[in-house]
């Protein structure tokens, strides 16, 4: 019988959490605004009559809510970007 420690598990269980999420692609979401533009965005949150988005390249865009006709998930992945 195989027996194996709470500790073991524990390590297996965290490096499970570290290394999962490296090997997820990253999401992308457009953002289509009232004037018909679109922007590509990591993520984004909504902060009272303010949206922040994410930019995939790093840094947030603070916008008025009013600015955002909708927000939906890109079909296409997202190209990694480099620094």
């Amino acid at each position: 019988m195989l027996t194996v420690s709470r500790a073991t598990c524990l390590s297996v269980l965290a490096l499970f959490l570290v290394v999962r999420p490296a090997a997820a692609p990253a999401s992308v979401e457009l953002v289509l605004l009232t004037t018909g533009r679109t922007l590509a965005v990591s993520g984004h949150t909504f902060q009272g009559d303010q949206v922040v988005l994410y930019l995939r390249s790093g840094g947030e865009l603070i916008c008025d809510r009013s600015l955002i006709a909708r927000i939906e998930p890109d079909a296409a992945p997202a190209p990694s970007v480099q620094a």
